[in-house]
């Protein structure tokens, strides 16, 4: 049995209130947009911020200069690599479409971004990822490790209802790809639009703790050969640990 990563849904309802507010800001002047694109990983090899930076050039020189990139994430892990990041913006002359913050409170900012990049070599369920869609924001990434069970695949509810993905995915290392794909949603307002509702959704009725967490309860129980089961319910703001003792005591 494979149970996904969880969000509290509940603790995103301000950015994702301001999101739907930009969303509609931009669809009624798309053209006046400056597109806010946000990488949120450490600054290393295997997240592919120097292929991100190509991806950033090839947009530029298609015709795309309304674009802004935040790098978001420790910069100190490998420092060869995040030296040679910023000598590839300068060659490539990128100063004024990326700015690197180093280590930031994610959740703080997430209101601010129309859309997740993620160009990684490698993934398991990114919690980050988790975090964009349930503030309704969409993802192009590389489509490694559980991003196509987050972003791609359709995904159907009990009650018949299907949702779509929630964004583009694309072979890692692929910079043509990269900017492609990130084309083909800022460039079409309507897709965009499809993708933040479905973002939203996908979290609501697939990927909240406290589902996660009685995933795991009744997992345990069954394992364990404990017989009846019994409710268990996880309330928001309780910590993980105080949720397992109480299931204890619970038993």
């Amino acid at each position: 049995m494979v149970l996904p990563n969880g969000m509290i849904i509940e603790e995103f309802e301000e950015k994702y209130h301001k999101r739907q507010a930009a969303v509609e800001r931009i669809a009624a002047d798309p053209d006046e947009h400056t597109w806010k694109l946000v990488y949120i990983a450490r600054v290393v090899p295997i997240k592919g911020l120097m292929d991100l930076l190509s991806s950033m050039d090839l947009l530029r020189k298609a015709g795309f200069p309304n674009l802004h990139l935040d790098v978001l994430g420790p910069t100190e892990h490998v420092p060869d690599y995040y030296e040679a990041c910023l000598a590839k913006i300068e060659s490539l002359g990128l100063q004024d479409m990326v700015t690197i913050h180093g280590t930031v409170n994610v959740r703080d900012m997430l209101d601010q971004f129309d859309l997740l990049v993620l160009p990684s070599y490698n993934e398991g369920q990114p919690i980050v990822v988790l975090e964009a869609m349930a503030a309704g924001i969409p993802t192009v990434g590389s489509n490694v490790g559980g991003m196509s069970q987050l972003v791609g695949d359709d995904l159907d509810t009990n009650d018949g209802r299907t949702w779509g993905a929630c964004g583009e995915l694309l072979s890692p290392g692929d910079v043509e790809a990269m900017a492609q794909q990130i084309q083909a949603v800022i460039g079409d307002v309507d897709r965009y639009r499809s993708y933040c509702v479905n973002a939203r959704g996908r979290v609501e009725d697939f990927f909240q703790l406290h589902e996660v967490m009685s995933s795991y309860n009744k997992l345990y129980r069954m394992l364990g050969n404990m017989g009846e089961e019994r409710n268990f319910e996880y309330k928001a703001g309780e910590s993980l640990m105080a949720s397992s003792q109480a299931s204890e005591r619970a038993s």
